[in-house]
């Protein structure tokens, strides 16, 4: 039932799952995803480029 409600209906913040394994997906999808979309989204676009991020990994 916990599966059903975080794969196929949507509803991730509404259930706490019991198994292990769903509980690390379960909280990836309800509080690391979220914060990084944030971080992303408040990143200027400019630095979002591919050619920005070729550089970026090319200098490590």
């Amino acid at each position: 039932a916990d599966a059903y409600a975080i794969f196929c209906a949507g509803r991730a913040r509404e259930v706490v799952p019991d198994d292990h394994k769903l509980v690390d997906y379960w909280n990836y999808v309800c509080f690391e995803l979220p914060m990084t979309q944030r971080w992303i989204s408040s990143v200027p676009a400019e630095v979002q480029g591919e050619a920005d991020v070729d550089d970026a990994m090319q200098s490590y």
